[in-house]
């Protein structure tokens, strides 16, 4: 433990006994309830001040001392009155906020709160026991001290004092061998001198035990670290042991045999399910990569355009479904009206913006753009129904008047060339 009087630290001292911050406890605070209820926020705010400067205390982070000049110097920079610092005082040392004995006797402003905020805090460092003055405690901190003597392996107070009992049992000993000892039997002297020897013996060997305890606690803490990075090092060794053999030992023969020989019926009609669907196509597919390409372009067949296009037909499937309800066995006039309703834009492309019509050369744009497309060539085929003097016309019944001669046209290509369309 410290005595009571501060020594000046040297330069560059690792001592450091003050705090980084501050615990406030605002649950049922009996210390800041009475201060707000007669000082209001600036009681408080004083309060707190004051603990804030107590914990950045580099001699101890639970006091400061009790100077009514500081005092002052702390009044202007609060902008607060000297008298009205002086009552707020008084008030705290009457209603033992802060400890009055203790400013009285040592001349510093502590409290309990302070003082707990420090210990739960400066507990974990090892120069712990450096920074507590007995005699300025309001508190119990004997089970803090052990705790850190334990985290630490510092020898405690109760140790010490055990190792001084003998050794004043030995300088005992020593001044009360008598002085006439010259008169004294030899077989006295020898029996006096053994026990002094034996006496010095113990208080080596005590503090031996301690020494001892202390490397012994060292050496089992690098074991300890010592054991584990090895374990993390064969662990890891072995993952890449397990690794390398199996990649060795690896064949893909074998593993398609054994895939191919495969028991669980489950898993392989699973796999075959997404094998077919894999390679299944929409009929309406190929048809739209027919009309695409009639438009003097070549399909690029890459994989946004694959899944586009997909998704365009969906698209188209949803909108038809929006005006008829397309039985079971209508399944391929709805194939046929996906590729109508597909054909009848890209026929109406000149009434697009040059934008949207650049859109129209690939799957990919044309999907981001399909709403925007549709709804102005819905606008520009009102303007024109509405020019002519006529009412506008469903969509489907306009995409069957418009599509019917194109569809025959078609046929009549591929019955010409011998081929047959794919719809």
């Amino acid at each position: 433990m410290r005595e009571v009087k501060l020594k000046a630290k040297k330069k560059g001292a690792a001592f450091k006994q003050h705090l980084q911050y501050i615990s406030i406890s605002i649950m049922d605070n009996m210390s800041r309830k009475l201060l707000r209820s007669r000082f209001g926020l600036v009681g408080i705010g004083f309060y707190d001040e004051l603990r804030v400067r107590m914990g950045a205390n580099t001699d101890g982070g639970y006091f400061i001392p009790y100077e009514k000049k500081r005092l002052f110097l702390l009044a202007d920079e609060l902008r607060i009155d000297e008298s009205a610092i002086t009552g707020m005082l008084e008030f705290m040392f009457e209603e033992d906020i802060l400890s009055k004995e203790k400013a009285n006797k040592f001349g510093i402003l502590t409290c309990e709160e302070a003082q707990q905020n420090w210990v739960v805090c400066a507990k974990e460092r090892k120069l712990f026991q450096e920074g507590i003055v007995e005699e300025y405690m309001l508190i119990d901190v004997q089970d803090a001290v052990l705790y850190n003597a334990k985290k630490f392996g510092i020898s405690t107070e109760n140790e010490e004092s055990e190792v001084d009992t003998i050794e004043q049992n030995f300088d005992a000993k020593i001044l009360n061998v008598p002085v006439n000892s010259i008169n004294v039997p030899h077989n006295s002297i020898n029996d006096t001198f053994n026990s002094i020897k034996t006496t010095k013996n113990e208080v080596k060997e005590k503090k031996r035990n301690i020494n001892k305890i202390k490397e012994e606690k060292g050496k089992e803490k690098k074991r300890k670290f010592l054991l584990t990075i090895v374990n993390i090092k064969n662990a890891f060794t072995d993952l890449v042991l397990e690794k390398s053999v199996k990649l060795q030992n690896f064949s893909f023969k074998k593993y398609f045999e054994n895939n191919a020989n495969m028991t669980d019926s489950v898993s392989s009609k699973g796999k075959e399910k997404k094998v077919a669907a894999k390679k299944e196509k929409h009929p309406c597919r190929d048809k739209l990569v027919y009309i695409y390409e009639t438009q003097g372009t070549t399909y690029a067949n890459n994989k946004e355009d694959n899944f586009a296009i997909n998704s365009l037909i969906k698209w188209f499937e949803k909108e038809c479904r929006k005006n008829r309800n397309y039985a079971d066995d209508e399944i391929d006039i709805l194939h046929r009206d996906i590729c109508n309703y597909y054909q009848d834009i890209i026929n109406q492309r000149f009434k697009l913006s040059e934008f949207l019509q650049k859109s129209l050369y690939s799957f990919t744009f044309t999907m981001k753009k399909i709403s925007a497309i549709v709804l102005e060539l819905r606008n520009a085929n009102r303007k024109e129904l509405e020019g002519k003097g006529t009412q506008p016309i469903s969509r489907v019944e306009a995409l069957n008047q418009q599509n019917r001669n194109i569809y025959n046209r078609i046929i009549a290509k591929h019955q010409n060339a011998g081929t047959q369309p794919q719809f």
